[in-house]
């Protein structure tokens, strides 16, 4: 699915937007990287980035994989923490011009620290 999404954003006229679950970003991981590399316009959306045991269980546990987006030269990561600042991940996403952008999600609700 990323390579797919680098490739329609290189031939032009797509701005692709895609999503799975993070632990599943392994399957993908070199193309993530290479849109990072080659600057190529993308949305990655991750969810269910939680060690909070869920019912699909403890192999749908992320661990290394937000260090490894956040380390990746050239790629614009966003860990939203509260209601809002998915929003603002959302519009700074949506802006980018200069590569890809990630942007993880918690499957547990979040707390509004603005109230």
């Amino acid at each position: 699915m990323n390579a797919i999404m680098n490739g329609m954003s290189l031939h032009g006229g797509i701005f692709p937007i895609g999503g799975t679950f993070l632990v599943f970003m392994d399957y993908g991981r070199n193309a993530v990287r290479m849109s990072a590399l080659m600057g190529i316009r993308t949305i990655y959306v991750f969810s269910h980035d939680s060690v909070a045991l869920g019912e699909e269980g403890p192999t749908h546990q992320p661990i290394e994989h937000l260090t490894t987006l956040r380390s990746t030269p050239n790629m614009h990561t966003w860990r939203p923490a509260s209601l809002i600042e998915p929003a603002v991940a959302w519009k700074k996403a949506l802006k980018n011009k200069d590569g890809p952008t990630s942007i993880i999600l918690s499957r547990q609700n979040l707390k509004n620290f603005f109230n």
